[in-house]
């Protein structure tokens, strides 16, 4: 009778064990699946297609523009150095990385070096900006200017990332802009920057 009894428990005690696996595969492939609510703070605040700001972006959003002569051999430091510092940052502001281009120039943007670099940036939205002229109507003059606003489009930063001329040792500037955007600050003051003329 025993006996019995166990050979029936086995068939119950295999179903229970199969129902409970699939149960957590569903459970584990829905983790994967990243399927998550859209929140505020995930939404873009620059339509890749304009620059043009959209209001869904959260009221203390700051926006983060560098600018690039497509050749410059300091900003690539600069764009190292931005690189490891969004890597820091718990929450990314949007970053678009504008890399000029000239119409007398044999140096194509597309396929210049600093592009290449530039799309090789986790998070960055990177245009061309046509005789540097966005980069001018900041106040950029140098390759590696990075301007940072808040929501109101207020400058709370403008100037450079590096020490010195393709020095990627971390520097003053470097700290401050990282405490601005890590939010532990409000302004931080512009710095030199150390690029090719735009």
């Amino acid at each position: 009778m025993r006996n019995c009894s166990a050979r029936r428990l086995k068939p119950i005690v295999l179903l229970w064990a199969c129902v409970i696996s699939c149960l957590f595969a569903i459970l584990f492939w829905h983790d994967k699946s990243g399927v998550q609510p859209e929140s505020v703070a995930e939404r873009p605040c620059f339509d890749t297609e304009s620059t043009t700001s959209v209001s869904a972006c959260q009221a203390d959003e700051l926006h983060v523009e560098l600018y690039v002569h497509p050749e410059c051999p300091c900003t690539r430091t600069t764009l190292k150095l931005l690189d490891r510092l969004f890597g820091e940052l718990t929450f990314r502001p949007h970053l678009t990385i504008y890399v000029a281009s000239y119409a007398q120039s044999s140096i194509d943007w597309n396929s210049s070096t600093n592009r290449q670099l530039a799309v090789g940036l986790e998070h960055a939205i990177v245009l061309e900006d046509q005789e540097a002229s966005r980069a001018k109507s900041k106040g950029a003059l140098a390759s590696g200017t990075l301007v940072i606003e808040n929501e109101l489009e207020e400058l709370v930063f403008a100037g450079g990332l590096t020490g010195s001329r393709s020095c990627d040792d971390l520097n003053s500037s470097y700290f401050a802009v990282k405490s601005l955007l890590s939010k532990r600050q409000h302004k931080a003051a512009n710095s030199i920057v150390y690029g090719c003329p735009l």
